[in-house]
């Protein structure tokens, strides 16, 4: 029996992981349909760990995807820059940086109905520019950041984030999904 192909995807830390494993893992799969799903998290991994497994999944023809928020910088191909420059294996293709955080993508894509009569989401044009501290302003009291990041993957739209995202949108338009 043959082995399957293997996808990797190196991101963060674990909102990153949750987003990715609910959210795009069944739009790659309806891509990628023969391929297995590897989420490793690189926060707190070093740097020669990181070519590790870059290394042993390209001798294999893997597919990778290397996932960082932007945090702050001079723009996206400084940040994409530095990160070959560590990991020179990997091509402008396999990087993807988040706007600005992880966060900004879970808000993006929800549904207005999760905010009741919190907060009208049809104001928030663009996620761009939302942070961790931002994001956890909108967790409602009776929430932990867990469950309601739980809550936002129950009604993501895809179209939605694509709209209020660019950096999302740049990902789903790169990867064709």
């Amino acid at each position: 029996m043959p082995l399957k192909k293997s996808f990797l995807v190196l991101i963060e830390g674990y909102y990153d992981k949750e987003f990715f494993e609910h959210i795009i893992k069944p739009l790659l799969l309806k891509k990628f349909k023969d391929y297995e799903f590897h989420f490793i998290k690189h926060r707190h991994k070093s740097n020669e760990d990181i070519k590790k497994y870059i290394y042993s999944f390209k001798e294999f023809n893997s597919k990778i995807i290397y996932v960082e928020d932007f945090d702050k910088g001079p723009c996206f191909t400084f940040k994409r820059e530095k990160i070959k420059e560590k990991f020179e294996e990997l091509k402008n293709e396999n990087i993807i940086i988040v706007k600005l955080e992880i966060e900004s993508w879970y808000l993006a894509g929800t549904n207005d109905k999760i905010f009741k009569d919190r907060i009208d989401l049809k104001k928030i044009i663009s996620t761009d520019n939302i942070s961790k501290g931002l994001f956890e302003e909108y967790i409602p009291n009776n929430l932990t950041k867990k469950e309601f990041i739980l809550e936002l993957m129950k009604f993501f739209d895809i179209k939605r984030a694509k709209e209020r995202n660019k950096s999302f949108s740049y990902f789903i338009t790169k990867w064709d999904l």
